[in-house]
């Protein structure tokens, strides 16, 4: 479900989907009055900043395309032009950037149309987009798991898009064996371990597998690589007899 709405005075709509507040509340119906309020403080913030877009807050945010799928169809179905479709790249076969501006309050996914009014362009969007990233994060923190994977912990929401950001991984920062593998089950989630170590692998998949099965913001119980500057899913090679 969707709400639309804009500032008096101001001819940019916003809208906002009401999938997660619906399902909080069927969690515990007892909180509707809240949830309603915190909807609507929300909705009056993001109309306060209607039409001002700032570029140095654009940041990039990776999503699943089952998700994009979901926001652009029901975007289309409130009457939505092509051009107010989320603004985004394919990352992998699964995996795809979003933008958004990050502001005090919320979220603020762009489309195309707004980058447009912006004078942006999605082609030159992602390196200004990662440095805004690593500009808004109190920190970037490994934390081993068992010696064979570690997790990683930004203190914010944008856990999986350190996979964009070439300074985190290169210079061997992380002391991985191999490439770098990655697990993103959810979208505060980013699982690290290295191509030579199986026992990491083995254990970085069951445990991505746990937290997609048991949290909310789904992503993908896949593991990927960086290779030649690209996110590719990740095989474990056969061992050969």
């Amino acid at each position: 479900m969707e709400v639309r709405y804009k500032a008096a005075g101001v001819d940019t709509e916003a809208s906002s989907f009401l999938n997660n507040d619906y399902d909080d509340y069927q969690k515990n119906p007892g909180s509707k009055m809240e949830i309603i309020a915190r909807y609507v403080a929300l909705a009056v913030s993001v109309s306060k900043e209607l039409g001002k877009l700032e570029p140095g807050r654009i940041i990039p945010l990776v999503r699943d395309r089952a998700w994009l799928e979901e926001m652009h169809a029901a975007k289309t179905k409130a009457g939505a032009t092509e051009t107010e479709e989320l603004a985004c790249e394919e990352l992998s076969e699964e995996l795809v950037v979003v933008y958004a501006e990050d502001l005090p309050t919320h979220l603020s996914f762009l489309s195309a149309k707004s980058l447009t009014a912006a004078g942006l362009e999605l082609a030159s969007l992602r390196q200004a987009a990662c440095k805004n990233l690593l500009q808004s994060l109190p920190r970037i923190e490994f934390h081993e798991s068992g010696s064979d994977f570690y997790a990683v912990d930004t203190g914010g929401y944008a856990e999986p898009s350190l996979i964009l950001i070439d300074s985190v991984w290169e210079g061997r920062r992380l002391k991985v064996k191999g490439e770098h593998v990655f697990a993103i089950p959810t979208r505060d989630t980013l699982l690290v371990t290295g191509s030579g170590t199986p026992e990491g692998i083995a254990r970085m998949r069951a445990k991505a597998e746990e937290i997609y099965r048991s949290g909310p913001y789904r992503i993908s119980t896949k593991l990927f690589v960086r290779r030649d500057g690209k996110i590719v899913d990740f095989t474990v090679p056969e061992v050969q007899p």
